[in-house]
């Protein structure tokens, strides 16, 4: 059996990233959720949450609680928000790289089977604490951890990919699927991932809203060297 921390971001009256009819504390929960449900039911992962409501808990909580067990891995779900432009996912690791680093590839990979565009996978330093992560759940949890940004939830093509149950799912099965594959288990249950969206037209819609962002700030670049 394998010890898995799962922390959902934000929660109570943190909301985390204000999105497009959405906060994040919500989505990060939702995505959580899901995949606890599809760890438990494999049946080779004890999990603990960080939460599994809507309430809040401190980064040093949720950092006690992942240490107070030995676990294999901790995963912190986390959407982005930022300009309204930007779009695509994002994981981060250890400046240490390792297992970490490993998970976070893997999740990047199923993370592009949704579909979803993958904008990096990185680590972060502090510019406090030379030589360690910036981020606080990734420098004092002890198990290897990642941080998630699957979407940008404050961008009008991004937010399709979790703003319903199904795509949510998809998010959660992404990671389910490479936590799977980090420990070399099988996944027999296979997605469809071409029937997340309504419709085909939708997921033109997807597709052509980040051509148009992208094409924006290539023409951006161009401008900026020509001047």
């Amino acid at each position: 059996m394998y010890n898995i921390f799962i922390s959902p971001g934000h929660g109570g009256t943190d909301s985390g990233a204000i999105g497009i009819d959405a906060y994040e504390k919500d989505i990060n929960l939702s995505v959580s959720l899901y995949l606890h449900e599809m760890l438990i039911k494999n049946g080779n992962f004890n999990v603990v949450m960080a939460r599994n409501t809507d309430k809040t808990v401190q980064l040093f909580e949720r950092a006690l609680m992942e240490n107070e067990i030995k676990h294999d891995l901790c995963i912190c779900i986390h959407h982005n928000a930022v300009n309204g432009n930007a779009f695509g996912a994002e994981v981060i690791h250890s400046v240490n790289g390792g297992p970490g680093k490993y998970l976070a590839e893997l999740i990047a990979e199923e993370f592009k089977k949704n579909g979803q565009f993958i904008r990096r996978v990185f680590s972060e330093e502090s510019k406090v604490y030379r030589g360690k992560d910036k981020l606080y759940m990734i420098r004092y949890t002890k198990a290897p951890c990642v941080i998630t940004e699957y979407c940008f939830i404050d961008n009008k093509t991004d937010i399709l990919y979790v703003n319903d149950g199904t795509k949510r799912k998809a998010e959660a099965t992404a990671i389910f699927r490479a936590i799977c594959r980090y420990f070399g288990l099988s996944v027999e249950e296979e997605l469809d991932y071409k029937s997340l969206y309504e419709n085909e037209a939708q997921r033109i819609a997807v597709l052509e809203g980040k051509l148009e962002v992208l094409n924006k700030s290539l023409m951006d670049i161009v401008n900026f060297i020509m001047k």
